[in-house]
């Protein structure tokens, strides 16, 4: 496996962190991974919004404008205080105390009122809860699928990585990136594939292979040491996909509706070798 080579994750965390970067092996994967140029694409294009948006030239009459409005709020807090002080020498109605006391008075049997009231809904609260949880502790622990986890992670990449499918991966780029992954081939596959890259699916090197099907372009995905318990099927109106189990880890197969889906499976299940 080549130590150098760059997988999608890190080149994306990679630029992200610097749109900029020049760095050659950041190159190099751009150019032969299509998602990941345009993920690069759109960081520059993202990056250089930002430098014109931090090259605006204020107006001319900008500190003029902001001294007036300083000015402005000086005399309107003036006007403000006056107005405080001539409502402070006002004459005090008679009878003004005895009034505030009983609004005070009032005013604090209206909050224990409202202690009492809060002190019931926080008991029934925690009563509640204490139900709730009771419940939720009784209650069987839902059994997670391994397998629905992978199938939704394949199905989830293939909708967001697009790749050219009138060009013919030549058997010189296609070797280095069986080996990335640790595979070869015994037989070269009857199909036509398209691009050929190593991607992380759950955070574990697997191979991508684009081929070109009956129906459309379909996605192929090789992942060592993830196994699936069981073959998984999933149809919905635009794709179907297949997971189907190997030795060393899975096989998974996405296409389009009426695409045979479990040829391309058993021939790269015949013809790929292991190097674990």
């Amino acid at each position: 496996m080549n130590e150098n080579s760059m997988n999608c994750l890190e080149f994306r965390r990679r630029l992200s962190a610097a749109p900029c970067d020049a760095d050659v092996e950041l190159h190099a994967h751009a150019a032969h991974c299509s998602g990941c140029k345009q993920f690069k694409r759109k960081a520059l294009a993202g990056e250089a919004a930002l430098r014109r948006a931090l090259c605006v030239t204020p107006p001319d009459s900008l500190s003029a404008r902001i001294k007036l409005n300083k000015t402005m709020t000086t005399a309107r807090a003036a006007d403000a205080d006056a107005s405080l002080r001539d409502a402070v020498m006002l004459p005090r109605p008679d009878g003004l105390v005895a009034r505030i006391m009983d609004r005070s008075a009032l005013e604090r049997a209206r909050a224990r009122h409202r202690g009492n009231v809060l002190q019931f809904g926080m008991a029934a609260s925690v009563a509640l809860a204490v139900f709730v949880g009771s419940i939720m502790l009784l209650r069987p622990a839902p059994i997670e699928s391994q397998d629905s986890s992978l199938m939704s992670a394949v199905v989830t990449h293939s909708l967001s990585h697009t790749t050219g499918y009138d060009q013919t991966v030549p058997q010189e780029r296609l070797t280095p990136v069986l080996q990335m992954v640790g595979l070869d081939f015994a037989k070269s596959p009857s199909r036509t594939i398209t691009s050929a890259t190593a991607c992380d699916i759950e955070d574990q090197r697997s191979l991508h292979l684009v081929m070109r099907g009956e129906q459309g372009p379909v996605n192929v995905y090789v992942m060592p040491s993830q196994h699936a318990l069981t073959t998984e099927r999933v149809q919905r109106a635009q794709l179907q996909a297949l997971l189907v189990p190997v030795r060393h880890g899975s096989i998974a197969v996405i296409g389009r509706p009426r695409e045979d889906l479990s040829g391309y499976a058993q021939e790269l299940k015949k013809n790929l070798r292991w190097r674990m």
